[in-house]
């Protein structure tokens, strides 16, 4: 149900920045049809001037004026719109990468594709996101003690060594997988 999960809240978390960025867009288009009405009002009012004063008479053109300024004040609350939805795209992209980074930490590894930045787990040879081949780590041997090792070797000498004849990966003498390629042991 994990990786269900996963999809349900990479898609939820798509849509809420498309629904964002449409959203942007939107204001921006409003922001522009009002930039136009200005700048038609402008173009009304510079007639109207022309008009009025050709023969000098004085006129009210105080509507030309508030209707600008009402459209200024738009403009002011579209450009606080779009602000408001780009912080909304920005804390679903921020609650995205926590999970991610949460998700590798569940999984027991801090280990990330060096190409993609996804988190991978420690077994993986390539990344489950873009396919890249993962760096393989050496493993870790310990030193046993003395007496680890009396105990290592006499079992070692009961139990035959297996290994996977798909892949080469030494197995435990009872597994019937193997633990890399998945292949049964014969």
């Amino acid at each position: 149900m994990g990786f269900l999960d996963s999809v349900s809240k990479f898609t939820s978390g798509v849509a809420e920045k498309t629904k964002g960025n449409v959203d942007v867009f939107s204001l921006n288009q409003q922001i522009s049809n009002t930039e136009k009405e200005i700048n038609d009002l402008f173009k009304q009012l510079g007639t109207n001037y022309y008009e009025i004063h050709k023969d000098d008479a004085e006129s009210d053109l105080s509507g030309f004026v508030s209707s600008i300024t009402e459209n200024y004040a738009k403009i002011e609350q579209l450009k606080a719109e779009i602000e408001q939805k780009k912080a909304e795209i920005a804390a679903v992209q921020l609650t995205e990468k926590s999970e991610q980074q949460n998700s590798g930490n569940a999984r027991g590894t801090g280990k990330v594709c060096p190409k993609c930045g996804k988190p991978v787990a420690d077994d993986e040879m390539f990344c489950g996101s873009c396919g890249a081949e993962l760096p393989k780590e050496e493993p870790k041997i310990e030193e046993p003690s003395s007496e680890e090792a009396a105990n290592n070797s006499a079992e070692e000498t009961i139990n035959t060594k297996k290994f996977c004849k798909e892949c080469g990966t030494e197995l435990d003498a009872d597994a019937k997988f193997c633990s890399v390629c998945g292949k049964p042991v014969e």
